[in-house]
């Protein structure tokens, strides 16, 4: 048996929409050996079957390497799900690597990577799950991630809602055109934004965190979005933006214990955890 425990994701993150992901410190841990038949513990019953997001990464791989197999797996799950934190691109990657650890490590994290993404689709989600860190990705001939530099001075924090999001209804939300100059903000915005993290410049990531093609649309679905904006920035946070597709917001600040400063202030039920940057995506151990 194995343990194989991998990281949350946050995509999308400011004018990044669907290209830069980071890899945070809140994580799902499964133990899974191959079995003869599909055993899920740990999970709640609706999800105990075989279109059970991990079982597909699984089995998906397992048909790449054309080994039939199934698997016993244990669920010790604490990413909320449909919550903007990728628990679904978390659960598939999850169950493709340790596929292909327990059947000899045959395929390469890049040629994992591209089958997680046929499976879910948003490789700015998938990216940080397979290589850690903060992501790009982009499609030019195949799907492809980049590394990129994340200064050390920058933290984040999640304020998770009790409510869920469905990403299908947030991609509604959104126009199906826009109009050329919000790309253009989009882009210098994106290239300023990937910028300022990498040297730790609090006042250039502030700057450049605005966007125009993804959060004006769906702030409208969370609940306060302006009003708990307005209260991290009061207390000296760097950056503001939605996580994923929500309702998860993000803040990034210079402060490891950022939530310190706001859990009094914001009102509500709210969830608020201080992060950091993981680099690693996944680790893989084997049980005795």
């Amino acid at each position: 048996m194995i343990q194989i425990k991998v990281c949350a994701s946050s995509a999308n993150l400011g004018p990044g929409f669907d290209t830069l992901g980071v890899g945070l410190s809140l994580y799902n841990i499964f133990k899974v050996e191959q079995s003869n038949q599909l055993w899920i513990e740990g999970c709640p019953p609706e999800f105990n079957n075989e279109n059970n997001l991990f079982y597909i990464g699984y089995q998906t791989v397992c048909k790449a390497l054309n080994v039939p197999d199934k698997c016993h797996v244990i669920f010790d799950c604490h990413i909320p799900i449909s919550r903007g934190l990728g628990s679904s691109a978390n659960l598939i990657s999850a169950g493709a690597l340790a596929a292909n650890y327990l059947h000899g490590s045959i395929l390469s994290k890049d040629e994992i990577f591209r089958i997680c993404v046929d499976i879910e689709g948003h490789p700015d989600n998938i990216a940080p799950c397979i290589y850690g860190g903060l992501t790009t990705a982009f499609n030019e001939r195949n799907v492809q991630a980049l590394s990129l530099d994340i200064s050390p001075n920058f933290y984040f924090t999640a304020i998770i809602p009790d409510y869920k999001t469905d990403t299908k209804e947030c991609r509604k939300a959104l126009p199906a055109e826009v109009p050329l100059r919000d790309a253009v903000y989009n882009i210098s915005h994106t290239v300023a934004l990937t910028y300022a993290l990498k040297v730790g410049d609090r006042e250039l990531l502030r700057d450049a965190c605005h966007d125009l093609l993804h959060q004006p649309y769906r702030k409208n679905l969370i609940k306060d979005y302006d009003i708990i904006a307005d209260t991290c920035f009061k207390n000296q946070a760097c950056a503001f933006m939605i996580s994923g597709s929500g309702p998860t917001c993000m803040v990034i600040s210079n402060f490891s214990n950022f939530s310190e400063a706001i859990q009094d202030e914001i009102k509500g039920a709210y969830r608020i955890i201080d992060l950091s940057v993981d680099y690693k995506g996944y680790e893989i151990t084997e049980l005795s």
